[in-house]
Order: structure tokens, then C-alpha cells, then sequence
């Protein structure tokens, strides 16, 4: 600019940014950057499953970008984690990179989750199954034994013979195993109560008069007035339902003749 008698002449001189260009590249990763000129930044950003090595942030000075280019390193995962009775499927030895596929294969029992995990960006695991012995507890049955000793627990594919107490009778399998869901198949029994209905002895009578009787139960029978008691005055229910040893039977005893002088 020239000063002259009229004032400067020209245009006045404007003062800019010192540019300084690229930060540099990143492999596996990238600069964002909010300007390329003096006091503008340039932020390192690694790609998914790397992780940054050195400093995130570089400043656009008046002799250009400070600090060194960082790196992105993959990530790293620590050992898979051990799922007991299982059999570990994948690469057995480090490194474990991001993505790394580890699979399991339960040897006793059934998997539960999801077979496969693998190595996540954050540099860990996702979560692991586990194999599920399969166990079922002692049958519930109501009144009944079984031919086995007495487990707290059984095994998958253990099977059990059930027999009812004396006094009952078996409404369901006498024979179960026990399944892969922890229950007992095809289904549990029933014990059911032996009862005898009150015996049907025309014209005779007894002293209990109940609806139903047990296994074992004795009734004394008696013959109504006029009638006669033929076979056994005492009968017992017996296990299958039935009164033994037979019912009896009050026949009218026969009337007496008038006697006759000859």
C-alpha cells in the first residue's frame, strides 16, 4: 500500500490461518479433523475391534501437526473362558482377535446359551453357555416305593421301578426314565387306595356302616330276624377291591311244622 497525498492506496492485507494439511494416515483407522489450519484439531478414531496406541489428538501448530501419528492395534481377547463338561471347538492358542469364534460341545448334559461366543470389540468374551447335567429328583409318588436305592438325584436315562404300598393299586407306568428336560417319562403313577364298596348281603345287617372300606378292613355280618347265615359271618376287603372269602347269604329260616298227635 502506498500513503499518497489522497490517503493509502490498495487494499489492505488480510492475515490467514497457517494451513497445515494432512494429519497423516491411519491404518485401521482414520483423522477428524476441525480444520487443517493453525489452532484447528485433528482426532484420531480407530475401526470397530481396534484400539487406539498413542495420543487421540494432534494440533494444527504454526510449524504444522504436533505429536507423533497414533496406531490402532486389533484387539486382543484374554483366553475363552472354560465351560465345564465341555469340549472347547476354535484356535487354542493366543491371539484372540477381534471376531475370533470360539464353539463348545457339551460332553455330559445339555447346552444351554448359545454354542459359539466370540471376541468382542471391547477386548472381551460374550457370554458363554454352560452344559446343564441333566437331573431329575426322586419320583413324587404318594404311597409307593421304587427298586433302586435311594439318590438324592438321577441321572439322564436312569430308569426306576415304582410299586405301590400294600394297600394301594397302580394307576399309570410302573416303569419311568428320566428325560433330557429333567422329567420323568412318560409321566409319574398314582397309588391309589384299594377300597371295597359296603358288601351287598341281602337281609343282613353290620355294625360300621360306611360308604367305602379299606385294605384289611373286617365286617362281622349278621342275619336279620327269620333268616339263617349260610358261609362265613366275617369277611376282609381285600387288596384287589374284593370282600374274601365270599359273601355269605341270610336265607329265611324254614317254618316249623305244627305238631300232630297221632
Amino acid at each position: 500500500m502506498i500513503c499518497q497525498a489522497s490517503g493509502w492506496t490498495g487494499e489492505f492485507p488480510t492475515c490467514e490461518g497457517k494451513p497445515c494439511g494432512s494429519a497423516g494416515e491411519i491404518v485401521n483407522g482414520r483423522f477428524v479433523y476441525s480444520g487443517v489450519e493453525f489452532g484447528d484439531t485433528a482426532t484420531a478414531v480407530c475401526d470397530e475391534g481396534y484400539i487406539l496406541v498413542g495420543e487421540v489428538r494432534r494440533n494444527c501448530m504454526s510449524n504444522g501437526w504436533d505429536g507423533r501419528i497414533p496406531v490402532c492395534e486389533a484387539v486382543d481377547c484374554d483366553d475363552p473362558p472354560v465351560v465345564t463338561n465341555a469340549e472347547m471347538k476354535g484356535p487354542q492358542e493366543p491371539p484372540y482377535n477381534y471376531r475370533t469364534v470360539i464353539s463348545y460341545q457339551c460332553r455330559v448334559g445339555t447346552l444351554i446359551g448359545q454354542k459359539e461366543i466370540n471376541c468382542t470389540k471391547n477386548g472381551t468374551w460374550s457370554t458363554p453357555p454352560e452344559c446343564h447335567e441333566n437331573i431329575c429328583l426322586p419320583p413324587n409318588v404318594t404311597n409307593a416305593f421304587w427298586m433302586r436305592a435311594q439318590n438324592q438325584f438321577f441321572q439322564h436315562q436312569d430308569t426306576i421301578l415304582i410299586e405301590c404300598r400294600r394297600g394301594y393299586v397302580m394307576n399309570g407306568p410302573n416303569s419311568i426314565t428320566c428325560n433330557n428336560d429333567d422329567q420323568w417319562y412318560p409321566r409319574l403313577p398314582e397309588c391309589q387306595e384299594i377300597l371295597c364298596p359296603p358288601p351287598n348281603v341281602a337281609n343282613a345287617f353290620w355294625r360300621a356302616q360306611n360308604q367305602f372300606f379299606r385294605h384289611q378292613d373286617t365286617i362281622l355280618i349278621e342275619c336279620r330276624l327269620g333268616f339263617m347265615m349260610k358261609g362265613p359271618n366275617s369277611i376282609t376287603c381285600n387288596n384287589d377291591g374284593q370282600w374274601i372269602p365270599r359273601l355269605p347269604e341270610c336265607r329265611r329260616r324254614p317254618r316249623r311244622q305244627p305238631y300232630r298227635r297221632g
